[in-house]
């Protein structure tokens, strides 16, 4: 953790609370101790809810003398366009896969855990780090594969939403691994296997019924939009079931076209 009195790191766990950013707002105005400047940091910006977003709309807007206000975020879907306006964007961009893995094939083997941390880790080495020694991870890829595999029909979508949700898994990481197993299954129909990123769990996804490259690329598209919509969904559950009925409703889409 930085340790200096002039700069302030939020948040202390996982989310911006609204009390970080009423605690923010008020040390703003208090003048700095060693330094002439204060420096305020929120890690995570994009789980601000709306109420606190709009609460520091006005000191983004007009700070403080001498007060800096860094937000860090990976998404800038989450972000109100009002806090996006106030402030100047720099967008550093992510390493690919490929170079993470060889990153840390040396020290962690070449292995098919590792690549499934690498692909579910957000281009991010610490993240792949990690989620290498996630044993949740494991269990996450093996529902994944149960649900695109055998999930038929809309009869089955209570029961794979609620084995899920049963699981009580990150939905996060829910989303990423099936986001990468779409991945590679679409390198699959797209006739370049060879490219697929892990070939392992490929395998065991050619056995889902009913895709073909159009259904996949539906599935994809459903799967980014639902990365997208929790953060404004309180609702796990309710999110997972409208995923779980759009990829079957890509499939029963193309298999008549």
């Amino acid at each position: 953790k930085l340790a200096h009195p002039d700069v302030h790191v939020y948040p202390e766990k996982n989310s911006i609370l609204t009390q970080d950013i009423e605690n923010l707002i008020e040390e703003s105005y208090l003048k700095p101790i060693e330094k002439d400047k204060k420096l305020f940091l929120l890690f995570n910006a994009e789980t601000m809810n709306l109420a606190s977003q709009n609460k520091l709309l006005k000191t983004l807007e007009e700070p403080p003398k001498n007060t800096h206000i860094i937000l860090g975020a990976t998404s800038d879907y989450p972000l109100l366009s009002t806090v996006k306006s106030r402030v100047k964007t720099l967008s550093i961009p992510t390493f690919s896969k490929e170079v993470i893995f060889n990153a840390l094939k040396e020290e962690y083997g070449d292995s098919q855990e590792l690549k499934l941390a690498v692909a579910s880790g957000d281009g991010s080495l610490g993240k792949a780090v990690e989620l290498l020694g996630d044993k949740d991870l494991v269990g996450v890829t093996e529902l994944v594969v149960d649900t695109l595999c055998n999930m038929q029909g809309s009869k089955n979508v209570l029961e794979y939403s609620y084995k899920i949700a049963n699981a009580k898994i990150d939905l996060d990481k829910f989303l990423s691994v099936l986001e990468l197993a779409l991945r590679d299954m679409l390198v699959y129909f797209s006739g370049a296997e060879e490219l697929a990123f892990n070939g392992e769990l490929l395998k065991r996804l050619k056995g889902a019924v009913g895709f073909n490259k159009s259904s996949v690329c539906y599935a994809l598209d459903k799967v980014l939009e639902a990365q997208k919509r929790k953060f404004f969904n309180n609702n796990p559950t309710m999110l997972i079931e409208w995923l779980l009925f759009s990829i079957l409703e890509g499939k029963h889409k193309w298999q008549k076209s």
